[in-house]
C-alpha cells in the first residue's frame, strides 16, 4: 500500500496545474480564442494575453483585423456582479496594430495589455489594464474573473474564407490576486 502513496501525491500535485489551462471559446468561422493572465514580479499590473487558433478545415491563412479595442472585457466577482472600471488618471501607450495572419492549423499568443493606469503602490496590488476606458483595480476581498467578447465586423471586400469576422465569447478565467 505504501508504494501507491507517492503516485497519489504526485497526481494530487499535478491536477491543479492541468486544470489551470484556460478554456477556449467556441470556434466561429474557423477561429477560436482564449485569454490568459500572468503576474509580473514587482508590479501590480497583470499581463493579459490573447491566444488565437485556426480551426478551419480550409487550407490557408486567416487574416484578423485585431486590436485590443475589438474586445469588450468585463471583470466580475464569483456572483457575476461586474466590477466598476477604474477612473484613475491614465498615461500609457500601446503598439500600432496591423492585421494578423493566422496560419492553417496554427496558434498565436501575444500580450494585449499595456500599463498606464495611475495607482497607489501600497494599496493597489492587482490591476488589469486595457486602456483608459477598460482598466480595473482588483480588490483581494473575494474571487474575481475576467471574460469578454471579441467582435470583428465583416468589411466590404473581405474574402469569405480568408478574412475573419465574427464574435468570439471569451470564457471567464480567474484573476490571481495573491
Amino acid at each position: 500500500m505504501k508504494r501507491f502513496v507517492p503516485i497519489i501525491a504526485f497526481i494530487a500535485l499535478l491536477t491543479p496545474l492541468l486544470a489551470a489551462e484556460p478554456e477556449w471559446s467556441e470556434p466561429v468561422n474557423g477561429v477560436r480564442a482564449r485569454l490568459s493572465l500572468e503576474r509580473q514580479k514587482d508590479s501590480p499590473f497583470l499581463k493579459v494575453f490573447i491566444e488565437f487558433q485556426n480551426t478551419s478545415d480550409v487550407a490557408g491563412m486567416k487574416k484578423l483585423r485585431f486590436t485590443p479595442d475589438t474586445i469588450q472585457a468585463q471583470v466580475t466577482d464569483e456572483r457575476g456582479t461586474p466590477l466598476k472600471a477604474a477612473s484613475n488618471p491614465y498615461d500609457g501607450m500601446s503598439p500600432t496594430w496591423e492585421p494578423l495572419r493566422l496560419p492553417f492549423e496554427g496558434t498565436m499568443r501575444f500580450r494585449i495589455s499595456f500599463p498606464g493606469l495611475g495607482y497607489q503602490p501600497n494599496r493597489d496590488r492587482t490591476i488589469i489594464d486595457f486602456g483608459p476606458q477598460a482598466s480595473w483595480i482588483i480588490p483581494d476581498d473575494r474571487s474575481y474573473f475576467i471574460s469578454g467578447a471579441l467582435t470583428i465586423p465583416k468589411k466590404e471586400g473581405d474574402h469569405s474564407h480568408l478574412d475573419w469576422n465574427g464574435t468570439l465569447n471569451l470564457p471567464k478565467i480567474p484573476i490571481p490576486t495573491k
